[in-house]
Formats: structure tokens, sequence, C-alpha cells
């Protein structure tokens, strides 16, 4: 795939256009963790890569639905190491 920047052209290759799209689609599940949950960075971090994880399997749901239910498995994982 061929991408322009600042007037250059760059070609990326297939795992290079991969990495790029989950870098992507984590950082934005990082941020909506830290904005919508209140999270600490690390904690959003963990979450969002558990998120994306769940969106990579392919079940129809969508990027917000799996950061939803990463969450909640982080809650309740939370709550039973109380």
């Amino acid at each position: 795939m061929k991408i322009k920047r600042d007037g250059k052209e760059y070609i990326l290759t297939a795992d290079e256009l991969a990495k790029a799209a989950e870098e992507f689609v984590t950082n934005w599940m990082e941020n909506e963790l830290r904005d919508q949950y209140d999270l600490l960075d690390h904690e959003a971090e963990d979450i969002a890569k558990e998120a994306y994880a769940l969106y990579c399997e392919g079940n129809g749901k969508t990027q917000y639905e799996c950061i939803e239910k990463a969450y909640q498995e982080f809650i309740d994982n939370e709550q039973g190491d109380e």
C-alpha cells in the first residue's frame, strides 16, 4: 500500500499496515477507557490490548462493545481479588 506524507510517498508492507492499524485502534481504545472510565494509564493500556484481541476475534462486536466487555472483565477480576 502506498501512502503520502509531507509530499513523500511510502510503501507499506501488509505487516506494517496491520501493525499501524492495530496501533491506531488500540490507542483510540486506550483514550476511550481513560476518558469514559477514569482509569490509570497502565490499566487503560492493558484493557485496550484485551479489547483489541476481542475485536480481532471477528465475532461481529463493535470496537466499543469490545471495550465495554474488556472493562467488565477487568472489574470482575478486580472484585474477585478482594
